[in-house]
């Protein structure tokens, strides 16, 4: 529809305007797109979505070049359509929500300590859809074991797991890549402490060899660079956490954290059950701190998109700031 016979000029509903202090963007979420612009452009779209067309035109009328070239610009990219009644087009509702208890679990293990059959039943019925073994050993004699964890992430409410394992050495790797193979839920396999870099992809299975010791890879923070423009993950970021949110870790002496590098421990596997812990507001407290309230990040126009994976310091009125 053209603008001729067309009252307004609406956002697609998979668009979304973020202000920022310096400048705002617009994240397509269905063609995987951010696009910068300035503040002044993101104040425009603003109310266009609110007013007419020519309503709002009339009041850019100094400054009409301007205004034409912002229109040009969400019509040519796709931002935006005319048309004549924009209540036939209803927004995306922005909210948040995961049936689940606990859904993203990290579960450091050395095959002692403690009983991991038992912790997988426990983060079974929470409901866990993903967890990430980092595995502190891997003997000959602890493939029974490790089958024994394979054979039960393919019969529980898990849709997909990610193995760190320790490289020892190419046969034993090998042992261990052929039987992890065999378990489809295992969707990526990483060997630390490799003498070589390499990335392996076969029948929508990964197999990395990484250089890094565990130890670095537990230190290790996401890039700043690295930047997610999905719309459930943005609806997330604005209640809660996208990384710490109904997340848990088990370090390998049973010690329950938001997470592995952190240096808040908030119970332990042989004093209490997983449930108990996750569940007290202590644990819960970081999964409650949104990127609005994350010092080094609120005013960023691109807050929605970071990964956060910093451990966090409260400093003041609700607000947080990044440890390094």
């Amino acid at each position: 529809m053209t603008q001729s016979n067309s009252n307004f000029l609406v956002l697609f509903s998979f668009c979304k305007v973020i202000q920022g202090k310096e400048k705002s963007i617009i994240c397509d979420f269905q063609k995987g797109k951010i696009k910068f612009i300035p503040n002044e452009m993101a104040a425009v779209i603003g109310m266009l979505q609110k007013d007419t067309f020519e309503k709002v035109k009339e009041q850019f009328s100094a400054d009409a070049e301007i205004f034409d070239s912002y229109v040009a610009f969400l019509l040519e990219k796709g931002f935006a359509f005319f048309t004549a009644s924009k209540d036939n087009f209803v927004p995306i509702e922005n909210s948040w929500c995961s049936p689940e208890v606990i859904n993203n679990a990290m579960v450091e293990y050395g095959f002692e300590q403690y009983d991991i059959l038992d912790v997988l039943q426990q983060l079974d019925r929470l409901f866990v859809k993903f967890i990430e073994f980092r595995f502190t050993k891997l003997t000959e004699e602890d493939i029974p074991t490790f089958k024994r964890i394979l054979d039960y992430c393919t019969s529980s409410v898990l849709r997909s797991a990610r193995v760190y394992l320790p490289y020892e050495s190419k046969a034993m790797s090998k042992q261990i890549l052929d039987l992890v193979k065999q378990y489809p839920v295992i969707d990526c396999a990483i060997f630390y402490n490799s003498k070589f870099n390499r990335l392996i992809e076969k029948d929508e299975h990964q197999t990395f060899y990484i250089e890094q010791t565990l130890e670095e890879i537990t230190k290790a923070n996401v890039n700043r660079k690295f930047l997610v423009n999905n719309i459930e993950y943005f609806h997330e970021a604005q209640q809660f956490n996208p990384y710490y949110n109904k997340k848990v870790a088990i370090t390998a002496k049973g010690d329950l954290k938001n997470c592995i590098k952190n240096k808040a421990v908030f119970g332990n596997l042989h004093r209490q059950s997983i449930r108990e812990v996750v569940a007290t507001g202590a644990f819960q407290e970081f999964w409650k701190v949104t990127h609005d309230q994350i010092e080094e990040v609120r005013d960023s126009e691109l807050r929605y998109n970071y990964v956060i994976t910093n451990d966090l310091e409260k400093i003041n009125d609700g607000n947080y700031k990044i440890i390094i």
